[in-house]
């Protein structure tokens, strides 16, 4: 069965994980910090590119976010990912 996915995060170990999702027929939308890499994984996986994680999330049925910890700026990448979704977003460390 065909779902409606968002990846957020195409790093060493997003970028595959979001792959094998569109490889099992799951239509994928996929949002990354840096535009070339997302860029590059629809030209693989042939999926959708957003420019935000609230773009990427809209009417999906699944979300995964593989983000690390590291500070951007500011804030760490898991306080930017929840708050351009627009929810409470909680990420394990």
């Amino acid at each position: 069965m065909s779902e409606k996915t968002a990846f957020i995060g195409l790093g060493v170990m997003g970028y595959p994980m979001a792959g094998f999702l569109a490889k099992a027929g799951n239509e994928v939308t996929v949002y990354n910090r840096t535009t070339v890499k997302a860029e590059k994984w629809v030209e693989e996986y042939g999926g959708k590119l957003a420019l935000t994680p609230a773009e990427a999330s809209k009417d999906a049925a699944f979300v995964f976010a593989c983000v690390g910890l590291q500070p951007l700026g500011d804030q760490g990448s898991h306080h930017i990912v929840g708050a351009q979704m627009g929810e409470e977003f909680a990420v394990g460390a």
